[in-house]
């Protein structure tokens, strides 16, 4: 500004008003500049800011869309959860189960004490879950819960402990389930021998042996048999306790199929007896037809279509053409176009069942089951047949996959040196099953126990 002032001293006035007006129009170009740089740079920062968020947002894109495809792929690492969850499970799978082991039957009593009222009966190889010990004045007792009955036992009639653990699946019975309007029993496992009873639709008989096309059962009051295999679906189930309402129930049940029988022997002897006459008047008589029906000449089907009552006979006639419809046994799966379909009608049909109980030998998913229980009943619904025990499922059902072919629906074994634990894979590295317990039926990551197998039910 003093180069200015001194420049002033040498101008007339006039001359000064110019350079006046020359410096502030130079002044406004300045600050008008400045003002016009400094927008420029605020854009190129906003600008450099948006590229650089952007390409931080590319990275959480491209990391999650990474995590998504690996959780697909991958089995996840065990969280503390899990861990906790695997020592639970391995603690009480079979910790809490325990087996009758008496000559007949042990009666369960309403307290730790022979003065207590009797609620129900445990017979022999019966399955109980044991709630609580207590010490009585005779001895050990448990609290057990068996079926649906509560009550005590003295624990010197029990199998339990480690004891049990690698003798569990002896304890299983064997029934077959008739899926067809009447089945015959025959006296041998042969379709020309004698027939000597049936059961209907929806019974079940214990069967005795696996003899491949033919099963030797029992029905009624301990009567012995044979039924065809292709007519029935086999299903595993453990004995559990009885109350007292249930026994006398069964009795009435069991007194009703004496009475069937007796009636199929009537009508037999009665046809036996009009064959034997119409024979010995012709002088045709065949002393093998006395005593018993020749199945060839009454019946080449295994189904028959007849209501007994009394003396009546037995209707012989059922054509081939109506033995066919009678006989097809209900196929679950027909619905489904693929088994990609059936695989996921099966998990959404388990998944409803979160949240239900864990109950040691139940028989119901609607009341609570166990693992095995668990992937026995929700595979039973489509029509198969599965063990009921984690080592019978392990051994026995399906073939082996590897762990990267599993897919949801397959049944997952777990365990060490043993199977001691199943669940049904539900895709993404998850399952769901009968945890334990204190958890019940949930989901939770494939990884929480050592894993044994994976077993292919379906294809």
């Amino acid at each position: 500004m003093k180069l200015f002032d001194k420049i002033k001293e040498y101008m007339d006035p006039q001359k000064e008003q110019t350079v006046n007006i020359v410096l502030a129009v130079l002044a406004i170009c300045f600050l008008f500049g400045a003002v016009l740089s400094s927008r420029h740079d605020a854009r190129l920062l906003r600008e450099a800011k948006r590229a650089e968020e952007e390409a931080t947002w590319e990275k959480v894109v491209v990391a999650e869309t990474t995590a998504i495809t690996e959780a697909e792929t991958q089995i996840p690492e065990p969280t503390e959860e899990t861990e906790s969850l695997e020592a639970e499970t391995e603690e009480n799978e079979y910790a809490n189960l325990a087996v009758a082991q008496v000559d007949h039957y042990v009666n369960v009593r309403s307290g730790a004490s022979t003065e207590f009222d009797i609620v129900g009966k445990m017979y022999n190889g019966s399955v109980a879950e044991i709630l609580e010990e207590v010490d009585g004045e005779d001895g050990l007792w448990f609290h057990v819960l068996s079926g649906n009955v509560d009550g005590f036992i003295k624990a010197e009639f029990f199998l339990y402990g480690d004891d049990l653990i690698s003798r569990v699946d002896e304890f299983l019975q064997h029934y077959a389930v008739v899926e067809v309007t009447r089945l015959n029993v025959r006296k041998e496992p042969d379709v020309e021998s004698q027939r000597i009873g049936y059961v209907d639709a929806g019974e079940k008989v214990t069967v005795i042996a696996d003899l491949g096309d033919w099963l030797q059962v029992t029905y009624g009051n301990d009567r012995t048999g044979y039924v065809a295999a292709e007519y029935v679906t086999v299903i595993e189930e453990y004995i559990t306790a009885k109350t007292i309402e249930e026994e006398a129930a069964e009795l009435e049940a069991q007194r009703v199929q004496n009475e069937r029988d007796r009636n199929y022997d009537t009508a037999s002897v009665s046809q036996s007896t009009e064959n034997s006459t119409t024979q010995k008047n012709d002088q045709t008589i065949d002393t093998s037809q006395v005593g018993g029906t020749d199945d060839t000449t009454q019946n080449d089907s295994e189904v028959v279509n007849s209501e007994l009552s009394g003396d009546q006979t037995i209707d012989q006639t059922v054509t081939e053409e109506n033995a066919e419809d009678l006989t097809a046994v209900a196929d679950q799966t027909a619905g489904y176009n693929t088994n990609s379909e059936l695989r996921s009608a099966i998990i959404q049909y388990a998944l409803q069942y979160v949240g239900y109980p864990y109950v040691h030998g139940g028989q119901s998913l609607a009341t609570g089951t166990d693992c095995s229980g668990f992937t026995s009943y929700v595979y039973r619904e489509f029509g198969y047949s599965l063990s009921r025990t984690p080592s019978g499922q392990y051994k026995g059902n399906g073939r082996s996959v590897s762990l990267a072919e599993a897919q949801p629906g397959d049944i997952i074994c777990y365990g060490s040196g043993s199977c001691t634990h199943v669940a049904l894979y539900i895709g993404n590295g998850q399952i769901v099953h009968e945890a334990n317990k204190t958890k019940g039926c949930i989901i939770s990551g494939i990884n929480f126990m050592n894993i044994l197998g994976v077993k292919n039910v379906i294809d």
